[in-house]
């Protein structure tokens, strides 16, 4: 979703995620073409974003005003109209990505600081966000609560003096408890995906399994990322950031290091994602560019999807098929290294592919896998040792 470059010079295509189909369940998308600067197309797409907000709501009136109304209350006020045509973009993005898909029904008059509190922990934990982008989300939502109060749709902004409680990451040592989609679970998801028309989503999952890669590292790669005939996989960089005006920006790995993976066994995710992007640059009538995305937003495959996206497009699905569940994207490389250490890979083997510095860090994430596997060993030797003194 967004803004997407055509090969025409000043020509965009603009694309706004809209309701899903009633009756089977698909993401149905608005999209726009827009002839201007890049600055006027960031301009027409927040106007679109309103529009669409608005067109997918029935009228409310004589009805309690929920957050969507509020949010499009304020994404056609003044206070958001005199903003700059980058933040305007960002701001709406946030709205459709972050705030309505937790708040959209929910009646603004009700809204209190522990449902303040549970709409910061649901950014993290459903949406998958980091710290960082979850507490611009949460401002932002402070942002329209104000506003709201500002022309009395609400008496109080119920965020002002409410203390957040950030939730670290669940990698971030040894003694935060793992959470491990188990094989199953993550086939559901594959085939939810699938199923729904998000090919790229489910490749994504299924290649990040495969691989142990972080998000960053395949948001990253493009086709000569492959090596077809070792079947092997370059992870030589990570995605950064999509920012609005300086274009993709991708650095190095998280631990530097570049590294050659073995995808044997996933070649054929690679292939299907490939030849999906090929196939819809062929029906949207465009040429993919020389060396594309594999995991691409334009249709010409040349700039990759936001990291944010994935994020909410897997917390969506996640949440939907396992609601008592707390899935994050990242949590798919806790499932090659659980899966691979308790099937007798070699901890080295496992730490490599996952990127770790050193295999202690892999050790100490892992600690509890590895114990268990230590307990089977003792008892081999305990009955190697017991059958030879009987």
């Amino acid at each position: 979703m967004g803004i997407v470059a055509t090969p025409v010079s000043g020509k965009w295509l603009l694309r706004v995620e809209a309701a899903r189909d009633p009756q089977t369940g698909r993401r149905t998308q608005v999209t726009r073409t827009f002839y201007g600067t890049k600055r006027e197309a960031l301009t027409a797409y927040a106007s679109l974003v309103v529009e669409v907000a608005a067109s997918v709501r029935p009228s409310r009136s004589g009805s309690p005003m929920t957050f969507a109304d509020l949010a499009t209350h304020y994404l056609t006020s003044r206070d958001y109209l005199t903003l700059s045509v980058t933040t305007q973009y960002t701001y709406a993005s946030r709205v459709r990505s972050h705030i309505l898909p937790l708040l959209e029904s929910t009646e603004i008059s009700s809204f209190g600081r522990n449902d303040v509190k549970s709409f910061a922990l649901r950014l993290q934990t459903e949406l998958g966000l980091s710290i960082s982008n979850a507490r611009q989300s949460y401002v932002l939502l402070s942002t329209i609560l104000s506003y709201g109060v500002s022309e009395d749709l609400l008496s109080v902004n119920p965020c002002l003096g409410t203390r957040i409680s950030w939730r670290s990451p669940g990698d971030s040592g040894g003694t935060a408890k793992l959470v491990v989609p188990m094989p199953a679970e993550v086939n559901r998801m594959v085939h939810s995906a699938r199923s729904t028309g998000d090919v790229s989503l489910a490749n994504l999952i299924s290649l990040a399994v495969a691989t142990g890669a972080r998000k960053g590292e395949l948001l990253a790669l493009r086709s000569s990322s492959i090596n077809q005939k070792d079947a092997t996989l370059h992870i030589l960089r990570s995605l950064k950031a999509v920012p609005l005006d300086s274009g993709v920006v991708v650095g190095a790995t998280k631990t530097g290091q570049i590294r050659e993976l073995s995808v044997q066994g996933s070649l054929h995710i690679l292939d299907s994602q490939l030849l999906y992007i090929q196939e819809r640059a062929r029906e949207a009538g465009v040429s993919l560019v020389k060396d594309p995305y594999i995991f691409c937003d334009a249709l010409d495959g040349s700039t990759p999807l936001h990291s944010s996206t994935v994020s909410s497009r897997f917390s969506r699905l996640s949440h939907k098929l396992f609601p008592n569940s707390s899935f994050r994207f990242h949590d798919l490389r806790h499932s090659m290294a659980t899966i691979s250490l308790n099937a007798g890979i070699d901890i080295a083997v496992v730490s490599r592919r996952l990127g770790h510095s050193k295999t202690s860090t892999t050790i100490d994430i892992y600690g509890h896998p590895l114990s268990d596997a230590d307990v089977d060993a003792s008892m081999v030797i305990a009955d190697a040792f017991s059958s030879e003194a009987d």
